[in-house]
């Protein structure tokens, strides 16, 4: 009788604590679980909300660097248009002067500041160009005479073909204008029986008005390019505020700090309260001494403690001037 009892008091015991620590087990590890799958859900929306606004910030980004170049263009472009441009670039064109820089600035009384000079460069270098093609394809073509067919008239007679039809225009009339000087000078000549041959009819020259565009205009087309380079700025820096903290709630959304500490407790209380036990029924003792007792006893005892530790650290971590920062490993739950 005494053989009996002492087998199923030793299989009560195993049993129980095998079921006790599967049970803490299920319990613990089933609300670790469903929060990882929440996390999980929640990580995988952050992801989506910083990926779209990394392409909103890369397209708002592209925008302010186009409202950038836009407004360089158009401010170097509106600077070209004035009159005074004009007129200096068709001056060094008849005089055989390359067009620079220092030339257009001083032309309209600027000092370039603010302005993309590497581009101001290319683009004078252009206006140069276009204008020598001009003076070149239209000076030949104008007769010394007081009266001169219009731009429309003349480009159809003589198969002119302008890049820039309101530059050509302008240079059409402005040759027109000191050809009719140089027939008039002709004339008086004549009349005052002069010998001396007609001066050169590009200089000197009446310089008429040219397509450029009035200081107002040049204002309001600045103030516009201004407004949308600073709407570009804001969306680029309103994005940028937006990514940074969808990237803050994406980091927080990551795996909490303690959680792979929460599943080594969990292992240890598995080794000490489920495999342990299993072990020895899985040998077959039909007796268990008193002092083995104890030992099985006492490591199901040191799970729990274990766990319950874990989750006392674990309230006080979370708790307002609580401890700042939870134990690396198993030991550190020892410590106090």
């Amino acid at each position: 009788m005494t053989s009996v009892y002492a087998v199923a008091d030793v299989n009560w015991l195993l049993s129980a604590l095998t079921q006790a620590s599967a049970a803490m087990i299920a319990i613990v590890g089933g609300l670790l679980v469903t929060r990882y799958v929440a996390l999980h859900a929640e990580q995988a929306s952050a992801q989506r909300r910083v990926d779209d606004l990394k392409r909103r910030f890369e397209t708002a980004k592209s925008q302010h660097a186009a409202a950038r170049a836009s407004f360089q263009s158009g401010e170097v472009n509106d600077l070209l248009e004035d009159h005074a441009v004009f007129t200096a670039a068709f001056e060094a064109t008849t005089h055989g002067r390359q067009l620079d820089v220092e030339t257009v600035l001083d032309a309209v009384e600027e000092d370039g500041e603010g302005l993309d000079r590497e581009l101001l460069s290319r683009q004078v270098a252009a206006l140069d160009q276009e204008m020598s093609a001009a003076v070149g394809a239209i000076a030949p073509l104008v007769p010394v005479r007081k009266r001169h067919p219009d731009w429309d008239e003349f480009r159809r007679e003589n198969d002119v073909t302008a890049s820039k039809p309101d530059l050509w225009r302008w240079v059409y009339d402005e040759v027109c204008h000191v050809a009719i000087l140089a027939a008039r000078e002709a004339e008086e000549k004549a009349r005052k029986g002069a010998l001396a041959g007609m001066s050169s009819y590009l200089d000197p020259y009446i310089r008429m008005p040219g397509p450029g565009i009035d200081v107002e205009t040049r204002r309001a087309n600045r103030e516009w390019r201004l407004t949308a380079v600073d709407r570009a700025t804001a969306a680029m820096e309103q994005l940028s505020q937006e990514q940074r903290l969808a990237q803050e709630n994406l980091d927080a959304a990551r795996q909490p700090e303690g959680f792979s500490l929460a599943i080594r407790v969990l292992i240890a209380l598995a080794v000490l309260g489920m495999v342990v036990p299993v072990v020895v029924m899985t040998f077959g003792e039909m007796y268990l001494h008193w002092g083995w007792r104890v030992v099985v006893s006492t490591l199901f005892l040191a799970g729990v403690g274990l766990l319950l530790r874990f989750l006392l650290v674990y309230a006080d971590f979370l708790r307002e001037g609580g401890r700042t920062s939870l134990p690396k490993n198993l030991l550190g739950l020892l410590k106090p």
